[in-house]
Formats: C-alpha cells, sequence, structure tokens
C-alpha cells in the first residue's frame, strides 16, 4: 500500500499562525499539542519542532487514507481537536514518538499552487517527496496538497507535470471541508456549492489555460476556479493530450469575462482511451461550451454525474468521438446544444432545457417544460441552490438505484435511496442562507455543509 504524503497551500500567508507557545508529544502517528489551535490550520500543514539534535518537521494528515473514504472522515479522521491530530513525515512515514518538545512553527508550505506543483521547491523536490516517480517504482507514495482559503490566486498558472503516477499511486489537489472540531475557522475554505469570494480560488489571466494538466491520475476537489484573460480559447481546466485518468469533484466554475473569447470551463485533448469522472460540479457562464472533449478516433469513458451547467456562449457539453455517460446532470440556458455529443454513450435522469439530452439508457429523461427553479443564477451571486417549486427536486436516480451518483451533493448534504435531485445541489427544506455551516451528525462521520 503506498503511503499518503501532505502538503498545504494558503494564499494568504505561509508565515507561523500557531496558537501559544506550545510543546508537541508525538506517540505512534498521533500528535497532541499543549496549547489548543485556535487558527485556520488543518491537514497538509507543517508542524517544525525541536528534537535533541536540531529540529524536524511533520505534516498533519493521515498515513492511511481508506481508497474511496469521503472527504469528510478523512478530515476528521487526521484533525481530530484542536489539540489531536495525526501526523507524518514528508515522505508519509510515520514520525518518531517524542514527548514535550519546543514547536518552532505551524504553517502551510507554499502561497500558492503554482508554487507547490511547479517550482524549484514543488511537492516533488528534496524538502518533500523526493522523487518524480509516485510509482511503486518509486517514492511509492499518494500525494495530497490541501488548500486553504482566505485570497485568490494564482499569478501564474499552475502546471501539473512531469510525475509518473497510476491509478493507486496519484495527486491530489483538495480544499478542506471544515468539521466540527473547529467549523467556524474550517468552513471559511470551501465553497459550499455558491460562488464564495473567500473561499479557495485559483484565478488567473492566462491566454491558454487557468490550469493546465499533463500527468495522468490526478483529482481535484473542492476548488472555485475563474479565468480573467479576453484572449480566445481558453479553458479554465484543460487537461492535454497526455493525460488518460482524471476526476473532478464539488468544484465551481464561472467566467465573467463578458469581452472574452471563446472560453470553455473544461476540456480534454486525450490521444489514448482513457478514463474520466466528473461529479458535482457547477459551471457557468462561459463564452463557449462548459465541457468539451476533442479528439479522433478514440474513446474516452467519461462519467458525468449529478453537474450543473448554465448559460453557455456555445454548446453545453461537446464531445467528438467519444463516449460521455450522464447521469442526474442539469443544462440550461446554452447559446447552442445543451448535449451535443458524440459516439457511444447512455444517459439517465438529466434534465436539458432544450430536450437535446442524448440516449434513453438508464430512465426517463427530463426534457424542455421543466423549470429549474435555482436560487439566483446571475454571475456575481452563483447560488444553484433548488428553491421548492424545482421541476428538478426528486427526479434524479439516487445511490440505490445508481452506483455512480455521489454519496454527498457539493454542500455536504447525503443523497440517499432510490430518488435524489439533478443538478449539483439536493434541495433541502427551511435551509439558511448559502454559506451557513449546517451540521448533519450519523453514526461513525461528521459533515458540515451548507444549504
Amino acid at each position: 500500500m503506498p503511503a499518503h504524503c501532505h502538503y498545504s497551500v494558503c494564499p494568504t500567508s505561509t508565515a507561523d499562525v500557531k496558537t501559544g507557545s506550545p510543546t508537541i508529544t508525538i506517540s505512534s502517528g498521533t500528535a497532541t499539542l499543549s496549547v489548543a489551535q485556535e487558527g485556520n490550520i488543518g491537514c497538509g500543514y507543517e508542524i517544525d519542532y525541536e528534537i535533541d539534535t536540531g529540529n524536524k518537521k511533520c505534516y498533519i494528515g493521515d498515513p492511511a487514507k481508506p481508497e474511496g473514504s469521503a472527504p469528510d472522515n478523512y478530515f476528521a479522521d487526521a484533525m481530530t481537536s484542536a489539540t489531536v491530530m495525526k501526523v507524518v513525515t514528508a515522505v508519509g512515514g510515520v514520525p518518531g514518538d517524542v514527548s514535550g518538545k519546543t514547536v518552532n512553527s505551524i504553517k502551510a508550505v507554499w502561497a500558492s499552487l503554482d508554487d507547490a506543483v511547479d517550482s524549484a521547491s514543488d511537492y516533488m523536490t528534496a524538502d518533500y517527496v523526493n522523487n518524480t516517480d509516485l510509482t511503486a517504482g518509486g517514492a511509492d507514495v499518494v500525494v495530497h496538497i490541501w488548500c486553504y482559503g482566505g485570497g485568490t490566486q494564482d499569478a501564474s498558472k499552475p502546471i501539473i507535470a512531469g510525475a509518473t503516477t497510476d491509478v493507486t499511486h496519484y495527486l491530489e489537489i483538495r480544499v478542506p471541508w471544515g468539521l466540527d472540531y473547529g467549523e467556524s475557522v474550517l468552513d471559511t475554505n470551501y465553497h459550499w456549492g455558491v460562488w464564495n469570494a473567500n473561499a479557495y480560488t485559483v484565478e488567473n489571466s492566462d491566454a491558454d489555460a487557468v490550469i493546465l494538466v499533463s500527468d495522468e491520475f490526478t483529482r481535484w476537489d473542492g476548488l472555485q476556479a475563474e479565468p480573467t484573460s479576453t484572449t480566445d480559447y481558453v479553458f479554465t481546466l484543460h487537461f492535454d493530450s497526455s493525460v488518460d485518468n482524471f476526476q473532478v469533484a464539488n468544484c465551481v466554475m464561472l467566467d465573467r469575462t463578458a469581452s472574452g473569447g471563446y472560453h470553455q470551463h473544461l476540456g480534454w485533448a486525450t490521444s489514448a482511451p482513457a478514463v474520466g469522472k466528473l461529479r458535482n460540479l457547477i459551471l457557468a457562464h462561459g463564452s463557449a461550451e462548459a465541457i468539451r472533449g476533442l479528439g479522433a478516433f478514440k474513446v474516452l469513458n467519461v462519467l458525468m454525474a449529478n453537474c450543473t451547467i448554465y448559460g453557455c456562449g456555445e454548446d453545453g457539453v461537446q464531445a467528438a468521438q467519444e463516449s460521455i455517460d450522464a447521469l442526474n446532470t442539469a443544462i440550461h440556458g446554452s447559446s447552442g446544444q445543451d448535449f451535443k455529443l458524440f459516439g457511444s454513450n447512455s444517459a439517465g435522469y438529466n434534465y436539458s432545457e432544450d430536450g437535446t439530452e442524448p440516449g434513453t439508457a438508464g430512465g426517463s429523461n427530463a426534457v424542455d417544460g421543466w423549470t429549474p427553479d435555482w436560487e439566483d443564477t446571475d454571475e456575481d451571486v452563483m447560488d444553484f441552490r433548488l428553491q421548492d417549486s424545482s421541476d428538478l427536486i426528486g427526479e434524479g436516480a439516487g445511490p440505490d438505484t445508481e452506483s455512480d451518483c455521489p454519496a454527498l451533493d457539493i454542500k455536504g448534504v447525503i443523497r440517499s435511496g432510490s430518488t435524489c435531485d439533478i443538478g449539483a445541489h439536493q434541495y433541502v427544506a427551511g435551509a439558511p442562507p448559502a454559506g451557513t455551516p449546517w451540521l448533519y451528525a450519523r453514526l461513525g462521520s461528521r459533515v458540515i455543509g451548507a444549504a
């Protein structure tokens, strides 16, 4: 089994943010601090502490994340209170035991995602993984980069390139969800399904892509992203021809460049058969397609489940020569076709304003005549929560019917049973205002969402 490495990005500061003057005791990979920490710290933060022969560093994070575990469980397991947390070494190992040692600093590792993945001190360099090969033949690790809110980045385009990966040795870039040990602080990192200027956001004016991915087997979870370039043919998140496996979940992408050119939110141009998973995405106000797949005479098996797509300047989803399975997805307000797919595909329980929803496999299709009744689709609000009058409520296939239906919605609300709502949001009656922490308790796990 690979080890799990944890690092962090915080655009506001990489300075010491510890509370008080704590000491640290580490026993079998569990650290206890003598002073409760009040700041926005969590998975991936670096703890520098004294030992008898100098100083050492460890990183907050669970050394053995179960594959497929929900993000809320994982975060809670790693940081169980403001004083107790699991820690790992830079290469995902278990730190040696210490008792009552002085903590010099607690801080984020990098100030930008670009620094974390594409710099002279990125995650593959000597201070961290110390290897470009993440697989069993190299470092034998999974790398998690946790991104914290409080400021917009990156002035330079993050380029994910240079690592050797596989299906069990991958790079995951994720925004932490706030949990019950310190939700009043930690819930500010994540957008909770409604555009939030304080949440972690990647934004730049690059003329090609806001984020460019050239490595296989990357996973993206919880980011906000927005292009500011006004040139043509800009992607928000672009997977290039060397990529044949990717996953994107719980992300919000927005394009407010009214004078911008031909902009797509999510795109790929793979040169080999590949697999992609897109879940709980909100993609809105692009000047071209929200999702566009390019390629000639090849099959790309992309699952698109519980996504909300709105206001595209061209088609909603377009994929040439490729296969997209669409489930519980809503597309509305496209200037072209809502669904424009080529190649074999299956689809069910989707909504399209113009009735172009593809395929008939898996269940009945929602077409022209329904009213989504989202809260506020304005580009400066981006609130795609469902009102109680929405025709999308209860019309999707739930986890008991379709295993590809995500168990949580974009804000952490549980989906269960044979039905769910179409789109990224599950309706919650009597919900508080957008961004308000909403605690759901269930045996064995803890979820904070914003309904």
